[in-house]
């Protein structure tokens, strides 16, 4: 298993980040709410396999930072596996979990 570094061909495939469409990301997590009050961001990925590699994952993230209802609790996180241009990278990431409605 080997972790993944942060180099420049990475640091070009983050420039895209600006083009992630946080809308869609949106829609995939109420189309996986539908049939649940939550769902883990794992589920999420396992429905919706990324397109856009990590930088997926992250817009993911912060969906789940930007909107109250969602809860990412700093201390959890899960394996995941993203296909990029071809080669399998596997990558820890934080867990999120996505709620339906506002917690109060």
């Amino acid at each position: 298993f080997a972790q993944e570094m942060l180099d420049w061909q990475m640091v070009h495939r983050f420039r895209a980040l600006a083009d992630l469409n946080l809308a869609r990301l949106r829609e995939q997590v109420r189309t996986c709410l539908i049939g649940a009050e939550s769902v883990l961001l794992s589920q999420v990925l396992e429905r919706f396999p990324p397109r856009e590699g990590i930088l997926e994952i992250v817009g993911y993230l912060v969906v789940a930072m930007q909107d109250s209802q969602h809860y990412v609790p700093g201390d959890q996180y899960t394996d995941v596996n993203v296909d990029a241009t071809g080669r399998l990278e596997r990558w820890r990431v934080p867990e999120a979990l996505f709620t339906r409605a506002s917690r109060s």
